[in-house]
């Protein structure tokens, strides 16, 4: 069709200039050799020929406005808006079943089926690969030491964050975008995500999207559910916003601030329970964490283990 209005385009170019080249030449011939021709007649021949002209002239801004039209973009209509899941308050507690074998724990088949589409707890479990996680609700003094030790072994992470965390570490988290770690996103305030209805559950994500956005330009797109509760319509609202939802296949109790197991126990927790595949979760509040992190790393390596990040689970 674009082949077809270039022709047409030029033709009606060159047929308007014939015309025009004819209309100039019949004028002065008139003039100078036909001095017995009517004149009514002859200005009617001339007015026919103008109109003819003028009408050619219309067609070529016609064909012209066509072809500039199909070279525009075509701007699709915006797609349907995604289904609103229906009002479910049910909550599942997150959980797994650890094993003496290295091997990848086992959970509920229904959080597995779940999680379909929308999420997982496990890397690639057919190489030695880890995924290293820490959640941040708030800072405890440690988070630097923590990048400290990730930058001198070479080692990526997520940082999974609430809206608090960020509004009072910017400069953390700059730096943990800066050195190439992800950032998660752990709600503004780190409520139940079962508990509350579709809009305030957009909002609890949204609003540290674009938290963390305004401050590093960096779009986050893995979100961990506080407490690890969960269920279908949070999964579901959680990946119409384009996130991936990650659980964990390694964790122990290491948030309470004022009982501690201390270094060994959080190096241990590791190296005795590590698989292929696996995803850690630390919290960055551990001063144990915080203190064995640097030996974990490095005894990992030796195992032959790879640290990898979020963005390589496919």
């Amino acid at each position: 069709m674009r082949r077809f209005l270039v022709v047409l385009l030029c033709v009606s170019v060159v047929t308007n200039l014939v015309l025009g080249g004819f209309l100039i030449w019949d004028r002065g011939f008139a003039n100078t050799t036909n001095p017995t021709l009517n004149e009514e007649a002859l200005q009617a021949q001339i007015e026919q020929m103008e109109a003819t002209i003028a009408a050619l002239e219309q067609q070529r801004a016609d064909l012209l406005h066509r072809l500039r039209s199909e070279s525009e973009p075509v701007l699709t209509p915006p797609s349907a808006p995604a289904t609103e899941p229906g009002p479910d308050e049910t909550v599942y507690n997150w959980y797994f079943v650890r094993n003496q074998e290295h091997r990848p724990p086992s959970t509920d088949a229904r959080y597995v089926a779940m999680l379909e589409g929308h999420g997982h707890y496990l890397g690639s479990t057919d190489q030695k690969a880890i995924y290293l996680t820490f959640d941040a609700g708030y800072e405890n003094g440690l988070t630097a030491g923590i990048l400290d030790t990730l930058r001198d072994n070479g080692v990526p992470a997520a940082f999974f964050l609430t809206g608090g965390y960020v509004q009072q570490n910017q400069e953390l988290v700059t730096r943990m975008a800066r050195e190439g770690h992800v950032l998660g996103n752990h709600s503004m305030d780190h409520p139940s995500m079962p508990k509350i209805s579709n809009e305030k559950i957009r909002t609890e994500i949204t609003g540290v999207h674009q938290l963390v956005k305004n401050l590093t330009g960096e779009e986050m797109r893995h979100f961990r559910p506080p407490y690890g509760q969960l269920n279908g319509r949070v999964l579901e609202l959680a990946s119409q916003l384009g996130y991936t939802t990650v659980f964990w296949s390694m964790a122990y109790r290491d948030w309470e601030v004022d009982n501690q197991p201390g270094a060994e126990v959080a190096y241990r927790h590791v190296l005795d329970n590590v698989h292929n595949g696996a995803v850690i979760l630390l919290h960055n509040v551990s001063s144990s964490n915080a203190e064995a992190l640097d030996r974990i790393i490095k005894d990992l390596k030796a195992q032959g283990y790879r640290f990898a990040g979020l963005d390589d689970v496919r």
